[in-house]
């Protein structure tokens, strides 16, 4: 299925379709595109807020031009894209890039995160290790959305800041899940993009609406072979990994390493080799088994 094009009538050029925060990063989506309105508003519904101190324009437009659908931002072209879904790519490229660069007081870690059964995990790890199919996984699971991304640790009360943005998975991801091909977006059912996106209310579920506890550390690795398995290690290593991890570490210099520690000293600490899918979730279910319920 693709998104059809038509014109707006209305006495205002470019409508609203809301305003939305990635991190610190605030901005407002216009467009008469009706059909890509609709998916923009679905695509960030969990993005939705106030207006901050600065907040950016997005103008997605379709002119008269060989490509014809464009991207402007703060009143500057962008790119320049053939179909619609690629422009809305182009602006949750744009949008999340901004936020990952645009200064914030809370540590960024290279994570994807979820609550389940009443416990926070966090799994920080590096790109193509396998985060986005392990929390889209485990929200088909019931568990609740933080992020796929990037999680805000406060380095004052060691909670983590949910950062919901619409999870990009490639399509080989989304068939490692089982059911998911069947509850996306019809514009992305046919897996024959580059990516798919997924929102936790396509799963079932929800995203967290304030800051969660983290009970378990889990570093994970893809691996095509073997089987699933996970291991302790020790808060040293720990550390260093998170660190590693960490966008922008060095601007909070001895502070952000005591953050650091100080989260790890509260949880318990894995590295787990991802094999399938669904070894992988057997074993994080009877992990989270042996802990009682709390700090969420």
């Amino acid at each position: 299925m693709t998104l059809t094009v038509q014109a707006m009538t209305s006495s205002t050029a470019h409508p609203s379709v809301g305003t939305f925060r990635a991190l610190s990063y605030s901005f407002d989506v216009r467009t008469a595109l009706p059909d890509v309105a609709a998916l923009v508003t679905d695509l960030l519904h969990d993005l939705q807020a106030d207006p901050g101190p600065r907040v950016h324009r997005y103008e997605l437009r379709r002119e008269k031009h060989e490509r014809p659908y464009a991207a402007y931002v703060d009143g500057q072209l962008t790119r320049r894209v053939g179909t619609p879904l690629a422009l809305v790519d182009e602006l949750l490229w744009h949008v999340n890039r901004e936020a990952i660069v645009t200064p914030d007081p809370r540590i960024a870690i290279h994570a994807s995160a979820a609550v389940w059964e009443g416990q926070g995990m966090l799994f920080p790890a590096p790109a193509n290790s396998g985060k986005t199919t392990l929390v889209s996984a485990l929200l088909t699971r019931g568990a609740v959305y933080v992020t796929d991304e990037a999680a805000l640790l406060d380095p004052s009360s060691l909670r983590i800041h949910p950062y919901p943005k619409p999870m990009w998975m490639a399509p080989t991801a989304v068939r490692a899940v089982a059911g998911l091909q069947s509850r996306l977006r019809p514009e992305y059912r046919s897996l024959s993009r580059v990516r798919a996106y997924v929102t936790p209310k396509a799963l079932g579920t929800t995203a967290a609406e304030g800051p969660v506890g983290i009970n378990l550390i889990v570093f994970p690795t893809y691996r095509k072979d073997g089987r699933s398995h996970l291991e302790p290690i020790g808060r040293a290593e720990a550390v260093v990994s998170l660190a590693r991890n960490a966008f922008d570490l060095t601007r909070f210099g001895r502070d952000g390493i005591l953050a650091l520690s100080a989260l790890v000293e509260r949880a318990r600490c894995y590295r787990l080799d991802i094999a399938t899918v669904d070894q992988t979730m057997d074993t994080l279910h009877a992990l989270i088994s042996r802990k009682p319920r709390g700090y969420v």
